[in-house]
């Protein structure tokens, strides 16, 4: 299957960065099973799908290549949305969601965030992931929606094939602020939407609970790498904005 624009695949550093066969020289480091079944002599081997496309093969790159497995993303990657609240405490609050995460362990806390479908652009992904799938907030929430600075992000710098500085690689970070007058105090240092804000279509099979951190809470319960990515920039366009000040004070 070759990289290019029909597959979803193509953006510009995937043509470039294409992996071949490794040669038989170099032996065989990966066991492959299909099925179940160990196959031998396989030099490269490919998983095509309409949210990733992984390769084993030979990599371009150290000196004469190596043998491994990367991963492209469709279009580069996805998008993060990041909501925001900077009046009901002392510092921003920052939203996560409770998602039932099997490949992390169990449930996590994470930011609302969608992966990229092929042919499909990053506005596309954001009305999906902000509107549809994780809350199904109606439209003024969209209109709020702000790109966060910054390039995007490779959420795996050694395995994913993206360049975060090209215009449409990587995963996209948004924000979204909300009103001190939309949530309300739990009682432990978290805030949630009040009573009818969040929609009764919110899937509950993915989404168990959403909540609203200071900046310690969230540094103490999110291991989301997209949503940490998702808060620095946040705080820095708060720093620049003059909404916020740092204070670097190291004894």
């Amino acid at each position: 299957m070759s990289l290019n624009s029909k597959t979803g695949f193509g953006t510009e550093l995937s043509k470039k960065y294409v992996m071949g066969a490794v040669p038989e020289s170099a032996g065989r480091n990966f066991e492959i099973y299909v099925n179940g079944k160990k196959l031998s002599g396989v030099d490269k081997l490919e998983v095509v799908s309409q949210f990733m496309r992984f390769v084993y093969g030979w990599r371009p790159e150290v000196g004469d290549g190596y043998e491994g497995v990367v991963i492209y993303p469709p279009g580069g990657g996805g998008s993060v949305v990041l909501f925001v609240c900077w009046d009901v405490a002392e510092e921003p609050v920052f939203l996560l969601l409770l998602e039932n995460r099997k490949n992390m362990g169990g449930p996590r806390w994470c930011a609302p965030g969608s992966g990229r479908f092929k042919k499909e652009g990053s506005h596309c992904i954001l009305i999906r992931t902000v509107v549809l799938e994780k809350f199904g907030l109606d439209g003024n929430f969209v209109n709020k929606v702000e790109k966060l600075p910054g390039p995007h992000s490779n959420l795996d710098r050694q395995f994913v094939v993206v360049d975060p500085e090209a215009s449409g690689d990587g995963v996209h970070h948004y924000r979204v602020e909300v009103s001190g007058e939309m949530l309300e105090a739990v009682g432990d240092g978290t805030w949630r939407f009040k009573d009818g804000l969040l929609p009764k279509g919110m899937n509950k099979n993915i989404v168990m609970d959403a909540k609203f951190f200071t900046f310690e809470g969230f540094v103490e319960k999110c291991g989301d790498v997209t949503a940490t990515v998702s808060v620095v920039k946040e705080l820095y366009r708060g720093v620049k904005s003059g909404d916020l000040t740092l204070l670097w004070n190291r004894k």
